[in-house]
């Protein structure tokens, strides 16, 4: 937003913005329009394909080539082997959830941490003062100085707070 505003395009972003809302809605529509259309497709399917085994087999029947129970046995494992194609005609809502959930959790794992940890972690050790508070590196190995000595002005009734990456050696010391 300060770029933006550092660079008075405002307008243009609200502009794209409202492009790309426009096209999401668009897209969104014709997605629905072809679920719409999907489910009713595969039924068609299912009955055309019904009525043909249909027509076929009592022509079989009626030939004496195919026993009639054996028509209807047929005919029953044709329903079951069309469920699932069916089932999943219904669920398609469900399937793109699903598909865009994985995305944008795949999309959070492949990214790249912008937290630095270092290397070598300063625990540092505060003693009480009145609006002061002087803090002195416990913890460094003696071969490398990293802090010499830090004053911290904590005013009484506002919060103050020592901030780090996790293991940085943050300690709280007993007052």
């Amino acid at each position: 937003m300060g770029v933006v505003k550092a660079f008075a395009r405002e307008d243009y972003e609200e502009e794209r913005l409202e492009r790309k809302s426009a096209e999401s809605v668009q897209l969104a529509l014709h997605a629905r329009s072809l679920k719409a259309k999907l489910s009713p497709l595969v039924g068609i399917v299912v009955a055309l394909g019904t009525g043909l085994m249909l027509w076929y087999g009592g022509r079989l029947v009626l030939n004496g080539t195919l026993s009639a129970g054996s028509l209807v046995v047929f005919i029953w494992y044709l329903g079951k082997m069309y469920k699932p194609m069916q089932d999943f005609a219904k669920m398609t809502d469900a399937v793109t959830k699903a598909s865009v959930g994985y995305e944008r959790i795949r999309e959070i794992l492949e990214t790249p941490s912008t937290i630095q940890t270092s290397m070598m972690p300063v625990a540092l050790r505060l003693s009480r003062g009145k609006s002061n508070s002087s803090m002195l590196p416990s913890a460094i190995p003696r071969t490398v100085t990293v802090l010499k000595e830090i004053t911290l002005k904590a005013e009484a009734g506002r919060m103050t707070a020592l901030v780090g990456s996790t293991g940085s050696g943050k300690k709280r010391s007993p007052l």
